[in-house]
């Protein structure tokens, strides 16, 4: 049994060369990529945004608790904080790693609002048209060539680049009627609360005190939030809660009690509890379900 204060799943740090400064963005090969870190193939999260464009072979792999097919001429999109697994998989194509600071760039801010971000199952596996397919091609190629070549403007024609790429494939989740149905932009609201409950949701666990940090009462953000979303900010709340509680429960081997004491529960039997509310099963019962 893990030490409860052992991370139960390693957070990866973006790859950096000896000596090569902090960047905002990555581009790296994607089966170079792979090579560097073998421990890919265990479960873990990554502190930044990926996003895969793969050109050719095939495989396996986990976000969260949900297994995805790598498929050649595919795209596949994850935000910090997911967890992935991944089988040993031969793959290749360009591998483009975004810090979260990248979006808080004045000029990449309206990026957030893009259906992938907010939605990122949409872009998992997206099966590219082939038009579609050699329009991103070129894109990563011309972000690839500027990022290994820089000369003047650098940062100004990389940035342009991988805003053009953001909005093609955001387009592209519009396009496909499946993926369309999750709905329209999140309003910021929405997403400020989306934000302040990801980096909050162990230590605060009641709506006044979201309400708190967005400067509003607590009866009107949930007016706002249940009108923005249908959801009340406990559901929302309560929703990434379980969510970790599956990612731990799935990917490690961390008991019941742990998992509760590291979610900010004071009583194991009252998690199991709430975990059996929300998802019908207990704790138990899902991680045996899920082997």
């Amino acid at each position: 049994m893990r030490s409860p204060t052992t991370p139960a799943i390693p957070t990866h740090t973006l790859f950096r060369a000896p000596g090569e400064r902090v960047r905002l963005v990555t581009v790296r090969h994607h089966d170079t990529l792979l090579d560097q870190r073998k421990s890919w193939l265990l479960p873990h999260r990554k502190d930044y945004y990926l996003l895969l464009l793969l050109t050719s072979g095939s495989g396996r792999y986990w976000l969260d608790t949900v297994p995805h097919e790598f498929r050649a001429d595919s795209l596949f999109f994850s935000t910090p904080t997911q967890v992935h697994a991944k089988e040993e998989v031969q793959t290749a194509g360009t591998a483009i790693c975004l810090t979260p600071d990248f979006f808080t760039q004045a000029a990449n801010a309206d990026l957030r609002q893009l259906p992938f971000l907010q939605y990122p199952h949409l872009s998992h596996g997206l099966r590219l048209a082939p038009n579609d397919l050699t329009e991103l091609r070129q894109l990563c190629q011309r972000i690839v060539q500027e990022y290994e070549q820089p000369a003047d403007l650098h940062d100004e024609l990389l940035y342009a680049y991988l805003r053009v790429l953001l909005l093609t494939i955001g387009r592209l989740c519009y396009q496909q009627p499946s993926r369309a149905a999750a709905g329209p932009t999140v309003p910021s609201l929405y997403h400020r609360l989306q934000a302040s409950i990801e980096h909050h949701y162990k230590t605060l666990r009641d709506v006044p005190a979201y309400a708190q940090l967005l400067h509003l009462s607590a009866n009107h953000l949930n007016t706002i939030i249940k009108e923005q979303s249908g959801k009340t900010v406990l559901q929302l709340l309560h929703e990434r809660q379980l969510l970790e509680a599956k990612r731990l429960l799935y990917h490690t081997e961390r008991s019941v009690k742990e998992i509760a004491f590291e979610l900010g529960f004071q009583d194991a039997a009252y998690f199991t509890r709430f975990f059996k509310r929300l998802a019908g099963v207990t704790p138990l019962h899902y991680r045996t379900g899920s082997e």
